[in-house]
């Protein structure tokens, strides 16, 4: 077993602990003894801004980044190599041969860029392969779907930046984006996309989550949908959150999207709840929930991590 997750909010949230944590060993969702028991390959970790309560604190949501991006660099550091930023799919195969981890970093809400295309090459520069055009505000790049923002699409410059990202080879994340928005950067997309962390709307009819046809066109495009662990989106059952609920999203994912749009991004530390799976040390229980259901052990390794890593490769290299 491996794993791909493509999306933790983790360092975010150490950021914002109100107690120290550190990334070796914590009391969060995500550190490196539960990475190691995860078998991890890659872990995506969020760069996130959130631009409201930046501009409530009269702080600049770029300049929070910065300081969010300097905060993982120590913390990278201070593992003494156990845990090692990636650019690339064989880079993090150099990295699993030497039994470290690997960590790629992506951007949550590329409203952070406002309308400064420099910034983008900047974030790629940085080492970011994955970038949100939103999160849950409407910002330079787009609009997120909130009932009265589903039916608006791309502003002008956020078809800028889709052929900005594709030119760059990173990853475009659908995540959050407007109904509207969807469908546009797929009409417009060279490259496959992803939407990181996002369920099936028909299995859970949350806004959040992707329409049989947004699945289809995912699929064609050769995209992947990232399972997402929050409990909201994945069934109505009061915050609490089970294996057997997790697996009846992937089957719908696979019946629409097809075998190879399965994925994981469990959102873990961007969310709480009664979770059966307390962390990401204990993701086993998910793969042995996909084998109880039926899927072969080729087929439970294609969702946890071989889907991923083939738009990771056709994208990011």
């Amino acid at each position: 077993m491996r794993l791909i997750d493509m999306h933790c909010d983790t360092f975010y949230r150490m950021k914002e602990c109100s107690t120290r944590q550190n990334i070796i060993k914590n009391q969060l969702h995500v550190d490196l003894e539960k990475l190691k028991e995860a078998r991890s390959f890659i872990q995506c970790f969020a760069l996130y801004s959130d631009l409201k309560a930046c501009e409530d604190r009269g702080q600049d949501p770029w300049e929070y980044m910065l300081e969010l991006y300097s905060l993982i660099k120590d913390e990278i550091d201070n593992t003494n190599g156990l845990l090692k930023l990636v650019t690339r799919v064989d880079e993090a195969e150099t990295v699993h041969g030497e039994g470290k981890l690997a960590a790629l970093l992506t951007v949550e809400d590329g409203g952070i860029v406002y309308e400064d295309m420099k910034r983008l090459d900047t974030l790629y520069r940085m080492g970011i392969r994955m970038m949100s055009l939103t999160w849950d505000y409407s910002n330079s790049l787009g609009h997120p779907n909130l009932p009265e923002t589903t039916h608006l699409g791309l502003t002008p410059f956020g078809h800028d930046v889709i052929d900005r990202m594709n030119e760059l080879g990173m990853l475009i994340d659908v995540s959050h984006l407007s109904d509207k928005g969807f469908w546009e950067v797929i009409e417009q997309t060279k490259s496959p996309i992803v939407a990181s962390h996002s369920n099936a709307r028909s299995v859970m009819a949350h806004r959040r989550n992707l329409s049989d046809g947004m699945l289809r066109a995912l699929g064609n495009n050769g995209g992947v949908t990232g399972l997402n662990f929050c409990p909201y989106f994945v069934a109505d059952k009061d915050e609490k959150l089970y294996i057997d609920d997790l697996v009846d999203h992937v089957k719908h994912v696979i019946n629409h999207g097809g075998m190879e749009c399965a994925a994981i991004g469990t959102d873990f530390d961007g969310m709480n709840g009664d979770l059966e799976i307390k962390h990401i040390g204990e993701m086993e229980k998910l793969y042995a929930g996909l084998l109880r259901a039926g899927f072969t052990g080729a087929q439970a390794d294609k969702v946890f991590y071989e889907n991923a890593q083939r738009v990771f490769k056709d994208v990011i290299g």
